[in-house]
Protein backbone atom coordinates (compact mmCIF):
# COMPACT_ATOMS: atom_id res chain seq x y z
CA UNK A 1 0.00 0.00 0.00
CA UNK A 2 1.38 3.28 -0.89
CA UNK A 3 1.67 6.09 1.83
CA UNK A 4 -0.23 8.66 0.44
CA UNK A 5 -0.25 11.30 3.55
CA UNK A 6 0.94 14.16 2.93
CA UNK A 7 2.60 16.14 5.85
CA UNK A 8 3.12 20.29 6.19
CA UNK A 9 6.90 20.80 7.44
CA UNK A 10 7.75 24.10 8.61
CA UNK A 11 10.73 25.35 9.18
CA UNK A 12 12.13 27.09 12.41
CA UNK A 13 12.13 31.04 11.60
CA UNK A 14 15.83 31.98 13.08
CA UNK A 15 18.11 34.57 12.37
CA UNK A 16 21.39 34.70 10.29
CA UNK A 17 23.42 35.12 13.51
CA UNK A 18 21.51 31.82 14.90
CA UNK A 19 22.13 30.58 11.51
CA UNK A 20 25.88 30.79 11.23
CA UNK A 21 26.15 29.44 15.03
CA UNK A 22 23.97 26.26 14.66
CA UNK A 23 24.62 25.22 11.11
CA UNK A 24 27.35 27.26 9.59
CA UNK A 25 30.20 27.49 11.78
CA UNK A 26 29.50 23.86 13.24
CA UNK A 27 29.23 22.35 9.83
CA UNK A 28 32.63 24.20 8.62
CA UNK A 29 34.67 23.21 11.66
CA UNK A 30 33.55 18.80 11.47
CA UNK A 31 34.74 19.29 7.69
CA UNK A 32 38.04 20.32 9.43
CA UNK A 33 38.10 24.43 8.41
CA UNK A 34 39.43 26.52 11.07
CA UNK A 35 38.47 30.02 11.49
CA UNK A 36 40.84 32.73 11.26
CA UNK A 37 43.11 30.53 9.33
CA UNK A 38 41.42 29.14 6.30
CA UNK A 39 38.29 30.55 6.63
CA UNK A 40 37.63 34.34 7.12
CA UNK A 41 34.16 36.04 7.69
CA UNK A 42 32.90 39.59 6.72
CA UNK A 43 35.29 39.90 3.82
CA UNK A 44 35.01 43.22 1.71
CA UNK A 45 34.94 42.79 -1.68
CA UNK A 46 35.19 45.33 -4.65
CA UNK A 47 33.57 45.40 -7.86
CA UNK A 48 29.63 44.96 -6.71
CA UNK A 49 27.35 45.51 -9.32
CA UNK A 50 25.70 48.00 -6.47
CA UNK A 51 25.55 51.81 -6.04
CA UNK A 52 29.35 51.65 -3.80
CA UNK A 53 30.84 49.11 -5.99
CA UNK A 54 30.91 47.35 -2.21
CA UNK A 55 29.61 43.83 -0.63
CA UNK A 56 30.88 41.87 2.59
CA UNK A 57 31.04 38.07 1.84
CA UNK A 58 29.61 36.15 4.94
CA UNK A 59 32.41 33.70 4.98
CA UNK A 60 35.09 33.10 2.15
CA UNK A 61 37.38 29.52 2.38
CA UNK A 62 40.41 29.95 1.45
CA UNK A 63 43.38 27.24 -0.21
CA UNK A 64 46.80 26.56 1.03
CA UNK A 65 48.23 29.20 -1.83
CA UNK A 66 46.13 31.79 0.07
CA UNK A 67 43.64 32.41 -2.87
CA UNK A 68 39.65 31.82 -2.42
CA UNK A 69 38.36 28.50 -2.94
CA UNK A 70 34.32 28.85 -2.07
CA UNK A 71 31.81 31.41 -0.25
CA UNK A 72 29.38 30.89 2.02
CA UNK A 73 26.55 33.35 2.56
CA UNK A 74 24.13 33.37 5.24
CA UNK A 75 20.44 34.05 5.32
CA UNK A 76 17.66 33.95 7.90
CA UNK A 77 15.54 30.73 7.38
CA UNK A 78 12.73 32.54 6.43
CA UNK A 79 14.83 34.17 3.47
CA UNK A 80 14.50 32.18 0.02
CA UNK A 81 17.55 30.03 -1.03
CA UNK A 82 18.04 31.43 -4.03
CA UNK A 83 18.57 35.16 -3.04
CA UNK A 84 21.22 33.59 -1.50
CA UNK A 85 22.96 31.64 -4.07
CA UNK A 86 22.52 34.66 -6.49
CA UNK A 87 24.22 37.06 -3.83
CA UNK A 88 26.93 34.28 -3.32
CA UNK A 89 27.54 34.22 -7.14
CA UNK A 90 27.96 38.01 -7.03
CA UNK A 91 30.54 37.49 -4.47
CA UNK A 92 32.28 35.05 -6.42
CA UNK A 93 32.41 37.17 -9.71
CA UNK A 94 34.16 39.74 -7.17
CA UNK A 95 36.78 37.77 -6.03
CA UNK A 96 37.95 36.38 -9.17
CA UNK A 97 38.71 39.82 -10.22
CA UNK A 98 40.54 40.70 -6.92
CA UNK A 99 42.33 37.96 -7.06
CA UNK A 100 42.93 37.82 -10.76
CA UNK A 101 41.67 34.26 -11.53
Amino acid sequence: VENTKQYDFNVDEISEFETRKRYIDLDLKLAGWELNKDIQIEVEVQHMPNQSGQGAVDYVLFGDNGKPLAVVEAKRTSKDPNVGKQQAKLYADCLEMMYGQ
